[in-house]
């Protein structure tokens, strides 16, 4: 899709108009009380971090792929018509009055005070949300190899947040392991213990909690590549903004070189307020009740923009499945569970050598594309194939049914959901056959329980390496350094969750 440049910069200058309308509505206030001057000071500072990324890109734009550019052109349409909206609701509630010298004050009108802190933090949700909806594309920004985007991020990086997080991905993205801090912390002094159905487990260590996430150096693996993987890792996820990235932040990794080298555990820290975490597969199969509408979109958000992330890390998860996912609730008055991505249990770097191994538990391949099914998998591994995976959990989150069930004393069975989507269990339906009935039953069940919108998408997910794929199947094809589908990624799935309305 070729964009018109002319066509960005309109849209561009729009917004930079609205946004000095805005802030210079809410300076013109006078005589506002403590609560109207703090919502007045919070819409002006988010004007502001939007207007320095927005000039930002301006700089760089020349040097971005024409349809990456028409994706945040997309996005900027949007924040267009949020600051129009703002714009008129200030205006609305101002009135001017004139002295007797002639001087005239802007004001609040009288009749119309109570509803302004309203107003005001209905723009700031706004600004917010949209921030929200724009981090993906500005953070997948920051992995693109490019010396203005290098020379521009020294300039910002100690004066405006938004390039100091950037900046700091940017860095880990960059940085020669050699120079840098060892990741490896000591291996003795930590209990661990199992949170119900996930592979990561709760830690505890001089009195702190943690969450810590297992891996194992498959055999015939090349233990010092392997060993740089996870150093690498690491350090990526020691930037994690854990409400930003949806990803916990590590603090180091536990491994004892000399009896067990090919183990490895990844600790992070609990974020803030969070607490009692269990995985989605445990949620799916509470005897409490199905998850809420809100509760199924928030997850479904919260778990597409990790994924997205770990890709912008430029890491491939490879085991995306409920045990490998974790909600915590927030003790904080949060709107409800948080979401996180753990589980690096065969990740690897989206651009290393692939070893083409699997295994053949009917439990994991259920959320493995065809291609990616049985003991020897027929295709490399490629970013695609998580979105697929994430197709399968997104399924399961909005009929709030679990494919998987676990019977007291044994391992894993079929559940009634396999049963209702496959049709009589066997032991051999994999490949080609399921998904084709993972798809007609997502189209067939879901618009009805949790709308058209959430259903588009996991069919999207489920068919994001078909040939006939209008979202994906050109990117498949044509995109060698993973921008383009990251992009797509950002713009048919995560954009498309947050259009839900509840």
């Amino acid at each position: 899709m070729m964009v018109d440049p002319g066509t960005y910069l309109t849209v561009a200058d729009i917004c930079f108009k609205l946004g000095r309308r805005v802030t210079q509505a809410c300076k013109d206030w006078k005589n506002a009380d403590a609560e109207v001057e703090e919502r007045k000071t919070k819409v002006e500072f988010c004007w502001m971090q939007t207007q320095v990324q927005l000039e930002f890109i301006l700089r760089i734009k020349d040097s971005l792929d024409p349809e990456f550019v028409g994706t945040i052109e997309n996005v900027l349409f949007l924040l267009s018509t949020k600051l129009s909206l703002a714009t008129t609701k200030l205006e609305n509630l101002r009135a001017t009055s004139e002295a007797p010298d002639g001087t005239t004050t802007l004001r609040i009108r009288r009749f119309k005070y109570s509803g302004s802190k309203k107003s005001l933090d209905e723009i700031i949700a706004d600004l917010e949300e949209w921030q929200r909806r724009f981090d993906p594309l500005w953070f997948l920004l920051m992995t693109l190899a490019n010396p203005v985007i290098d020379s521009q991020i020294r300039d910002k990086r100690q004066t405006y947040s938004p390039f100091s997080l950037a900046g700091g991905l940017r860095a880990a993205l960059q940085e020669n392991p050699s120079e840098h801090t060892s990741v490896f912390m000591a291996h003795d002094g930590i209990e661990l213990s199992d949170i119900a159905l996930a592979t990561a487990k709760h830690g505890r260590r001089n009195g702190k909690s943690y969450i810590v996430d297992p891996f194992a150096i498959p055999p015939q693996s090349d233990l010092g590549n392997e060993r740089e993987n996870v150093r690498n890792l690491a350090r990526k996820l020691r930037r994690a903004d854990p409400t930003t990235f949806r990803l916990l932040q590590c603090k180091g990794v536990i491994n004892d070189p000399k009896r067990d080298p090919a183990s490895f555990k990844f600790v992070y820290a609990l974020p803030a307020n969070l607490a009692r975490p269990r995985c989605l597969r445990r949620a799916l199969l509470d005897d409490a009740g199905p998850l809420q509408l809100a509760d199924k979109v928030r997850v479904a958000r919260d778990l597409a923009t990790s994924v997205g992330y770990v890709h912008n890390f430029n890491f491939v998860h490879k085991s995306i499945r409920p045990e490998n996912i974790l909600l915590f609730d927030n003790e904080g008055a949060g709107p409800g569970p948080e979401t996180f991505l753990v589980g690096f249990e065969n990740f690897r770097a989206a651009d290393g050598p692939t070893r083409r191994a699997g295994d053949e538990d009917w439990e994991k391949d259920l959320y493995r594309h065809p291609s990616r099914q049985g003991a020897v998998p027929g295709a490399m591994y490629r970013m695609q194939h998580d979105i697929f995976s994430l197709g399968v959990c997104l399924l399961e989150v909005g009929l709030s049914r679990s494919f998987v069930v676990y019977p007291p004393g044994s391992g894993p069975s079929h559940g009634p959901l396999y049963g209702d989507v496959v049709g009589p269990v066997t032991e051999g339906l994999v490949s080609e056959a399921l998904k084709v009935k993972l798809v007609a039953y997502a189209k067939a069940q879901l618009p009805g329980v949790v709308g058209p919108k959430y259903a588009a998408v996991v069919v999207t997910c489920l068919t994001c390496l078909d040939k006939d794929n209008e979202d994906f199947g050109e990117a498949t094809m044509k995109d060698e350094d993973g921008i383009l589908v990251g992009a797509r990624f950002i713009e048919k799935i995560i954009t498309k969750l947050s259009e839900i309305n509840l």
